[in-house]
């Protein structure tokens, strides 16, 4: 008997029977689980399999969108070295779950380089930086309709990035480790000084590199993959995500001018989140 049961839970309807990915990010904490519970991969699997007859994609958030997140505290070399560990040892993981599980509708695993290299990515990832990185009192002429639109968008990235560091602050200061915030707490206001500034920017541009991948969706030869499983048993940090996500679209499909054609068409496109929620049977967090 499993000591350890998943539910899924539908957080944003998309397409049905699209066909889905399972996001498994190099994190220490995922990792650990992993190797406590040598079935869980399996598992997750064979579920996915048996709750949907949609064919189902394996992705490893590794390479640079967790390196960036991890260099909001860490230096750049033990943000790279720590991942590219935690890559491999997930990797290992899934080659032997899918052997196990030996099903021709799992069509493959991909990691974050090749995610990154689609041509539709690195377009609505441009558009979004340039958005982030524009100065609304310097509009170049753009309407009152895109100025708004750009400062709304700047709005829901920077709550984002806000919620994300005091929910990582939250957990270190439980675990007894301090940690400064990076914002105040009103509002949007930042902690004076480079280094924090510097903080931010690494998660912020981690978040535009999460955000732009759920967007766009994942490709894997000439097939898409829009429809998210989650495997979680804190879904908190990606129902931010996912509501930054919900605000974008609104926004972006709302801009009278600006938008790429691909970023507005991605845009536009529901793409689904689903929670594959984890609970082991002896209440163990990972945390």
């Amino acid at each position: 008997m499993n000591q350890f049961s998943l539910k899924n839970k539908i957080h944003i309807k998309g397409n049905q029977g699209g066909a889905i990915y399972l996001p498994l990010c190099a994190k220490p904490a995922f990792v650990k689980l992993i190797n406590k519970h040598e079935d869980l991969l399996e598992d997750c699997l064979r579920h996915c399999l048996a709750t949907t007859k949609a064919d189902v994609l394996v992705f490893i958030a590794d390479g640079d969108v967790m390196t960036e997140a991890v260099m909001a505290t860490e230096t750049a070399s033990r943000a790279q070295r720590v991942v590219a560990a935690l890559s491999v040892s997930i990797r290992d993981k899934v080659d032997a779950a899918i052997g196990k599980v030996n099903d021709a509708r799992i069509k493959g695993v991909v990691h974050w380089e090749d995610v990154a290299s689609t041509e539709r990515f690195k377009t609505v990832m441009g558009v979004l930086e340039n958005f982030m990185a524009h100065d609304v009192d310097d509009s170049l002429g753009a309407g009152a309709n895109f100025t708004d639109g750009i400062m709304r968008i700047q709005h829901h990235v920077k709550t984002l990035v806000k919620n994300l560091f005091t929910q990582r602050v939250e957990k270190a200061r439980a675990a007894g480790c301090a940690m400064t915030n990076v914002f105040t707490g009103k509002g949007l206001s930042m902690v004076p000084g480079a280094r924090y500034r510097k903080w931010y920017q690494h998660l912020e541009r981690a978040c535009l590199l999460e955000l732009s991948a759920i967007m766009v969706g994942l490709q894997h030869g000439a097939q898409m993959f829009t429809e998210m499983r989650y495997l979680t048993n804190d879904p908190r940090g990606m129902t931010y995500i996912a509501g930054c996500m919900q605000n974008l679209r609104q926004t972006i499909a709302g801009l009278s001018s600006g938008p790429s054609t691909v970023l507005l068409k991605s845009a536009t496109e529901m793409h689904g989140i689903t929670f594959m929620k984890f609970k082991e049977n002896n209440s163990f967090t990972c945390k």
